[in-house]
């Protein structure tokens, strides 16, 4: 990836997303997002490398993120086998332009186990993790009351939103700036209904999280 999307330090850690069975397909109209819950996440070293341990035979799903915990990168659906070894230098580098000798940092080290049983495998739900948060702190009783953000539903949140969570305008009134990053250009263009910036309150860092991981899931 060109150094200017993405500068040497950038990615700070690893988010593995399993992925769940879903509903079944429309006989029309768009196929629903896939279900995700979390396997776990992982500091990567300093040359952005890890090495990790997977349940074999399941999708998963890898993400990096950055210092905000925003996903910068997420890959396509992969598994491995039982007992397979998996490497990757990156799905569209130059395996020819690799340094010779050179080993990244995580290969020397033990493999991190990101193996827990399913039922403790994390999900983030609008319901039960989102709502309170949306509720309490922005609409029913918070700084929006007042200002049309009425109910604490996914549809009253629905205009801002994004695909991911470094472009949605609702992180950007979280995080008090704007996070998108060079590769998101076109989509940041999108005209979006900003949220009004005065506000006394503000989310505990673990609630802007728990906003931002639910919509790096998908948003469900």
């Amino acid at each position: 990836m060109c150094a200017h999307w993405m500068p040497p330090g950038s990615a700070k850690r690893l988010r593995v997303l399993e992925g769940l069975p879903g509903p079944t397909a429309p006989a029309s109209g768009p196929p629903p997002l896939p279900r995700t819950r979390m396997l776990g996440e992982i500091d990567v070293e300093r040359d952005a490398s890890f090495n990790i341990r997977v349940p074999a035979n399941i999708p998963i799903r890898l993400q990096l993120l950055d210092a905000d915990g925003l996903a910068l990168r997420t890959c396509d659906w992969i598994w491995v086998r039982n007992k397979e070894p998996r490497g990757c230098i990156g799905c569209h580098e130059d395996g020819e332009l690799v340094p010779e000798n050179r080993m990244v940092e995580a290969v020397t080290k033990p493999s991190i186990p990101l193996t827990l049983p399913p039922e403790r495998r994390r999900t983030v739900d609008f319901d039960r993790d989102v709502a309170p948060i949306v509720s309490a702190s922005c609409t029913d009783g918070g700084c929006h009351a007042d200002r049309g953000i009425r109910g604490a539903g996914r549809q009253a949140l629905a205009p801002y939103l994004s695909r991911t969570a470094r472009t949605s305008p609702l992180v950007w009134h979280l995080l008090g700036r704007e996070t998108s990053r060079p590769w998101d250009e076109a989509a940041a263009r999108e005209p979006r209904r900003a949220i009004p910036p005065e506000c006394s309150a503000s989310l505990a860092e673990e609630e802007k999280r728990t906003i931002i991981v639910w919509i790096d899931l998908g948003a469900h």
